[in-house]
């Protein structure tokens, strides 16, 4: 059985899905700001780095970004902007640079100092 949901009611149902997942958001000193799954994790699932030039930078997770869509059937694109509006709306704060990376990159590591 297939349903259609409006665009709203899936960013809600989304946006809802994502504050279930219980990120634990890490903000260091610095320009950094991390979201991780658990203590134990070596990786961010989706990192933020505020003020790269003109830019606030948001790398995510692809397995993330996979599991979004496939879960609610709709493009990885759609699925990172999705991810990319739930941070700027837990942040407050405006993405101007959103892109997915693979989990095991440097790119991920964080540090908790």
């Amino acid at each position: 059985m297939k349903f259609e949901i409006g665009e709203n009611k899936l960013e809600k149902v989304i946006f809802h899905y994502l504050d279930n997942k219980n990120f634990i958001i890490l903000k260091p000193k610095g320009r950094y700001i991390n979201f991780i799954e658990s203590e134990d994790s070596k990786y961010a699932t989706i990192k933020v780095i505020d003020e790269v030039g003109d830019e606030v930078v948001c790398k995510v997770d692809k397995t993330l970004i996979d599991e979004i869509s496939s879960f609610f059937s709709i493009g990885t694109g759609h699925s990172l902007t999705y991810i990319v509006d739930w941070v700027e709306n837990k942040l407050n704060i405006e993405i101007t640079l959103p892109y997915g990376v693979d989990t095991l990159s440097d790119h991920m590591n964080y540090h908790r100092d």
